[in-house]
């Protein structure tokens, strides 16, 4: 996110290697658009992820979180299209995903965590970019060539600072 706040929950994510990947934000994103808060952050999103719940309580059982995800490479995903999330101060770009078993895997995961969030509906994406406010429209439901992806490792990141995280695969 382009500024550096802290989180008040945890998160347990999807890592994913995508093989060029600056090349793709090259011909994906147009460098006049990237939001730049003025914190040096550039915008751009450099670890490429999909969340698959946001919204953990302090008290998790890493243990169980562990034993229920499933192998990491049973969770290969499919890049579909692109789209955005739009706010007042700048645009999210994103990939969306078609993956059966990442929805699976939420669902799993809210069943058997406590968790807070805002969002009933889970939708996989991974966030490329930040752009101005506006700028987000160019890229809604750009089409592209449905691209395979596979993941790496989980990640989870706890409550409070998104650098205080655990992988695992």
């Amino acid at each position: 996110m382009p500024t550096n706040a802290n989180y008040p929950y945890g998160c347990l994510m999807v890592d994913f290697k995508i093989t060029n990947g600056e090349e793709l934000l090259d011909l994906a994103i147009d460098k006049n658009d990237i939001y730049n808060d003025r914190t040096g952050d550039p915008g751009l999103e450099d670890k490429p992820h999909i969340s698959i719940l946001y919204g953990f309580h302090e008290n998790i059982d890493l243990d169980k979180l562990k034993k229920i995800t499933p192998d990491i490479n049973d969770l290969v995903a499919t890049i579909s299209k692109f789209d955005i999330f739009e706010n007042e101060i700048y645009d999210v770009v994103v990939f969306k995903i078609d993956s059966p078993n990442l929805t699976k895997l939420n669902k799993k995961v809210r069943n058997n965590f406590d968790y807070t969030s805002d969002y009933p509906d889970y939708e996989p994406h991974m966030t490329l970019a930040y752009v101005k406010s506006g700028a987000g429209e160019t890229y809604k439901n750009k089409k592209i060539f449905n691209i395979k992806i596979k993941p790496y490792r989980y990640r989870y990141s706890f409550p409070g600072n998104e650098k205080n995280q655990i992988t695992w695969s």
